[in-house]
């Protein structure tokens, strides 16, 4: 259940910067509506508070209880889309940062370093991820689909060398969810420097060769404004 609703309400308020929210100011109010709302179901989502009523979802997001049904049939199909949320934000960030260029190779190392970083600079974010990270793993799961279709571009271009490409997706969605629970449960830990080794171990694993992974990593991070 939600704790307090003062606290509640103030954790709420500082759970995202608001840089990193898309831009609702050109939609209508019920998109702008189901945005709140989702924004809402990541936060709960992080804060491990996923058996609320409907009322208190809509609470949280700052909205009316009936506007709830007009976009979700249930909280399970709220959750999963709020999840979904989260993933297109992670997505947009990197898309925002990491260049196109210099191969498969680079764009993967540059995309884990990023994400890596973002575990401790977006707490809230990185936790709802963490918490579902059981739901990444099927084949309608946006971050799957990216994570197997940027191994297979890989793999086309001669950069990547795998047997089995579901394996190796599965092994990057897992890196990606244990190296943040392993940076919040170590603070005193570099993210950066934890994030970087365990890229070079991808890579590895993906069959890049020892040298080219020296050079992608010694190349600088590109990190979001926040």
């Amino acid at each position: 259940m939600v704790r307090e609703s003062g606290s509640v309400a103030e954790r709420y308020a500082r759970s995202l910067p608001v840089e990193l929210l898309p831009d609702t100011s050109q939609l209508g109010r019920r998109e702008r509506t189901r945005r709140e709302l989702l924004h809402a179901g990541l936060f709960l989502i992080a804060e491990e508070c996923t058996d609320v009523s409907v009322l208190e979802i809509t609470r949280t997001a700052g909205v009316g209880q009936g506007t709830f049904y007009n976009h979700f049939a249930d909280k399970g199909t709220f959750f999963r889309d709020a999840l979904e949320y989260g993933v297109d934000i992670v997505a947009d960030m990197i898309d925002r940062v990491v260049s196109p260029g210099g191969g498969h190779a680079q764009q993967c190392c540059q995309a884990f370093r990023v994400i890596g970083r973002l575990h401790r600079q977006v707490p809230t974010l990185s936790l709802a991820l963490i918490r579902r990270g059981s739901e990444f793993y099927t084949d309608s799961s946006s971050l799957a689909v990216r994570v197997r279709e940027d191994i297979v571009k890989g793999v086309e271009a001669g950069e990547f060398h795998v047997r089995d490409v579901e394996g190796a997706t599965g092994t990057m969605l897992g890196a990606i969810l244990m190296l943040g629970q392993r940076i919040h449960n170590h603070p005193e830990e570099s993210d950066g420097a934890v994030a970087d080794a365990v890229s070079g171990d991808l890579l590895q694993l993906l069959g890049v060769p020892g040298e080219r992974i020296e050079e992608l990593l010694a190349l600088p991070v590109p990190l979001l404004e926040l």
